[in-house]
Order: C-alpha cells, then structure tokens, then sequence
C-alpha cells in the first residue's frame, strides 16, 4: 500500500495557492493595506452598529465613576497629609513652597474628581436614553 502524504494545502495532485483576499476580514477588523488585512486584532468594524456605540458608552460610564472615586479618594487623602504635616512647617518655616504647591495639587485633583463624576452621570443618562 503506497503511504499517503498530508492533504493539507494539496487539492487532487496541485498546491493550493492561498491569497490574502480570501481570508480577508469582512470589515470588522482590522486595517485594509492593498491586498490584505493589517493588525486584525484591531476591530473597529462594531462602531458601525448601535450595539458597539452602547458598548462605549458602558465604557466611558465605568472610566468615568471609577476616575471620579479614585480622584476624589486620592485628594482627600492628599489634603489630609498636606494638613496634617505641610501646615505646621509651613508656619514656622520662611520660604517653604511645598505647602502652596501640594494644596494646590488636591484641589485640582477635587476638580477633577467633580469632573468625572459630572460626566459618568451624563453618560449614564444618555446610556439610558433620557435627554
């Protein structure tokens, strides 16, 4: 019995020639360079449908709660030490600018905080469709 080689890439005695336009993504993903698909991990064909834009939105609704208590968390906690520790040596000592410099970083950061937490409670409402 003769021994049968492998059948993958062979069709009835002839190589099977393969070209980049039959494995082609359909336009979901990836980018088109000339004749084939670049960095198919890369889809950007959902942002066509209603369902990939719900599905940024989630996103930017959950980036922007989670900013808004880690901003919020991080400055309290910062105007706590500032207090607690720049506001002495502050008084008695001449020139010192690290504790104008630090007060001014947790204030920003509660801006910050308000920010977020302003823009996850408007994308939440278009989330959920009220103007």
């Amino acid at each position: 019995m003769m021994q049968q080689g492998p059948s993958v890439g062979w069709s009835s005695g002839r190589p099977t020639v393969i070209q980049p336009s039959a494995y082609r993504s359909t336009g979901n993903g990836g980018i088109d360079c000339m004749c084939c698909t670049c960095c198919p991990c890369v889809n950007l064909g959902f942002l066509r449908t209603k369902a990939g834009w719900l599905k940024i939105m989630e996103l930017e609704t959950i980036f922007n709660c989670l900013a808004c208590i880690l901003y919020l968390l991080s400055s309290s906690h910062l105007s706590w030490a500032v207090q607690t520790w720049l506001w002495p040596q502050y008084r008695i000592t001449p020139y010192y600018t690290v504790y104008p410099a630090m007060t001014a970083c947790y204030v920003l950061g509660l801006v910050l905080g308000i920010m977020h937490g302003i823009d996850a409670w408007l994308a939440y409402r278009n989330l959920k469709g009220r103007p």
